[in-house]
């Protein structure tokens, strides 16, 4: 177990040890969750963007094609 200490400043704001940020890929403007128990755990938050690019497709679309595809349900929604 690694430990390291901060310093509450007179804004209620710490420092997260360099170490730390780069070990949980904390860049500025990353969310951080504050979990109350027996002490406070200091959780990083995945927000939906974050997620971008995590499952990869099984068939690549161009933008063209996209677009064809939405066109073409539109159309057939439509007519019904």
């Amino acid at each position: 177990m690694q430990q390291s200490i901060s310093t509450v400043t007179s804004q209620g704001q710490i420092t997260i040890p360099v170490h730390i940020r780069k070990l949980f890929n904390l860049k500025p403007g990353k969310k951080v969750q504050f979990i109350i128990k027996n002490a406070i755990i200091i959780k990083p938050v995945d927000d939906f963007l974050s997620l971008k690019g995590a499952v990869k497709p099984k068939k690549k679309y161009s933008d063209k094609e996209a677009d064809k595809k939405i066109l073409e349900f539109v159309r057939t929604t439509w007519e019904k």
